[in-house]
């Protein structure tokens, strides 16, 4: 009788916990998960430098690449 009793107040806890993180997850209401989106204009007199944002590599893909900067290949290998 004991561990019957004590298996059901950890079914309790545990659906209590798995809808308590449902409606988390429904409501999304985790506050560090957050998402920061930048559109800018290519006409802007600065360079663009993604270094200061913490970017190793990066690359566009509407234009040719100045080749002072670099360069990038991109081989299709099937």
């Amino acid at each position: 009788m004991f561990g019957a009793s004590i298996s059901w107040v950890l079914r309790i806890v545990i659906t209590a916990y798995l809808v308590y993180k449902f409606i988390v997850l429904v409501t999304r209401q985790n506050p560090t998960v957050t998402k920061t989106t930048g559109i800018r204009d290519a006409s802007e007199e600065e360079p663009f430098q993604p270094q200061l944002g913490g970017f190793d590599f990066a690359f566009g893909l509407k234009g040719n690449l100045d080749p002072s900067i670099g360069y990038f290949t991109v081989q299709y290998i099937n």
